[in-house]
This record gives C-alpha cells, structure tokens and sequence, in this order.
C-alpha cells in the first residue's frame, strides 16, 4: 500500500508515470541515454560553519548528456558543461540516508524506497567541481539513478569567499521537465 501511495503521489507531483522502470543491476553506460534530458527538482541544501546553521531551499534545473552535467551552479562556475563519470565512491544506503538527514529531507527516502535493491546496485554518476578563482564552489555531486523518472541528486560542497567558507550538503529529487 506504502509503494501504491509513494508512485501516485509522484506521478502526481512530477507530472511523470507513476510506474517507470527501475534501474537496479543496470550499467552506467546503459543508462547515459535514458536519462539524456532536462530535469528539475526541489533541492534543500544545509550550509554550516562556526558561526552559521541554515538550511536553504531552491529549485534546481539540470540537463544531462552523455559524458555532461549543466546547472545554473557549473555555468556560473565554469561557463561549460561539467563532466559527468561513472562514480567511482558509490553511496550505499546508510550514506543516502545521513545525505538526507543532513539536509533535512529524509522524506525523500521514501520516494525512491520502491526500488527493489539499495542504492550501491543503481547506477551512479559523478560530477566534481574545481575550486575557482574568487568566490567558488567546489566539490562533488552524485547522481543515483533509482528509476527511469527519478535520479536522486545529492552534493558535497566548499562554498568560498573572502569573507567565509560554508559546507554543504544539499539533496534533491530529480524528474523529467514534462
């Protein structure tokens, strides 16, 4: 019943089918271009330092290619498509969780809790942001491929300038722009 309410409250919120095809066992290179496209999501990223605690929520819009990964962040980093590889680090599912939970979204362990295996047998890619001159954010985004509708977006981040650096950790569920 929990899996039945999970899929027709996403098909709902997203637009997409409620059932898609799960990606469990499936090779990175066999999924680049079932998940070619656009995506959009609502991310909440915890930023923290000594002296600063929030939680800041944003939408986030995506388009992915084969081998690329283009965010309003990468452009206004680089100005370029970042690279996009398979994970060598891959989360499993206590990484996911303690991901979520440091961004307070653990609600999203639910949206993607249908999948038959954990997230170390889903494909997983890679994004890794240079340090840039100036105020710059660096670190690493991992993309989880839980279903053909759903890539569950989560980021490790140094933001830096001047003045402070703040961590982050930010997740998001991913679905096509319909």
């Amino acid at each position: 019943m929990k899996a039945l309410l999970t899929s027709l409250v996403l098909g709902s919120l997203s637009g997409a089918p409620a059932l898609a095809g799960s990606l469990c066992g499936v090779p990175e290179a066999e999924v680049l271009d079932q998940i070619t496209g656009e995506w959009e999501g609502a991310e909440r990223l915890a930023l923290d330092n000594e002296v600063t605690s929030l939680i800041s929520e944003t939408s986030l819009a995506v388009t992915l290619r084969p081998g690329a990964y283009v965010s309003g962040l990468t452009d206004s980093l680089t100005g370029t498509p970042a690279s996009l590889t398979a994970a060598t680090e891959r989360y499993d599912v206590d990484a996911v969780d303690e991901a979520l939970d440091a961004a307070d979204h653990a609600v999203l362990a639910d949206l993607v809790s249908d999948t038959p295996c954990g997230p170390e047998d889903l494909p997983q890619f890679t994004v890794t942001l240079p340090e840039t001159p100036g105020m710059s954010a660096s670190g690493t985004i991992t993309l989880i491929a839980y279903f053909t509708d759903r890539i569950l977006h989560l980021s490790d981040l140094t933001l830096r300038s001047d003045e402070t650096v703040l961590f982050g950790t930010g997740s998001a569920l991913l679905t096509p722009v319909q």
